[in-house]
C-alpha cells in the first residue's frame, strides 16, 4: 500500500502564500517604524526651534522700551519664525501620511 503524500503542491503553495503575507506585514511594520523615527527627529528640530525663537523675541520685546526700528526688526524675526513653523507643520502632516491614511 502506498502512503499518501500530504506535502503536495497545495500545501507548498499555501506555505509560500503565508510566507509572502508575513513578509509584506513585516515590511509594512518596518516602514511605519521608520516613519515614527522620522517624526521623532522632526519634532525637536523643526518645531521647537521656531517656537524657542518666538519666545525669546517676545521676552526681548517685553524687556526693551518701545523703539520703532527695534520693534520692526523683531516683528520681521517673528514673521520668519511663524513661516518656518507653518512650513514645518505642513511637512509633518505630509510625513505622517502612511498609505493614504493620516495618523
Amino acid at each position: 500500500m502506498q502512503e499518501s503524500n500530504n506535502a503536495g503542491p497545495s500545501k507548498v503553495n499555501n506555505t509560500s502564500f503565508w510566507e509572502s503575507e508575513k513578509m509584506e506585514y513585516q515590511n509594512a511594520i518596518s516602514s511605519r517604524n521608520q516613519k515614527m523615527k522620522d517624526l521623532s527627529w522632526i519634532q525637536p528640530n523643526f518645531i521647537r526651534d521656531p517656537i524657542f525663537r518666538i519666545k525669546c523675541i517676545i521676552r526681548l520685546m517685553q524687556e526693551r522700551d518701545s523703539d520703532v526700528e527695534y520693534t520692526d526688526a523683531m516683528l520681521q524675526c517673528l514673521n520668519m519664525s511663524v513661516k518656518e513653523l507653518d512650513s514645518s507643520l505642513k511637512y509633518l502632516l505630509e510625513v505622517t501620511e502612511l498609505n493614504g491614511h493620516k495618523y
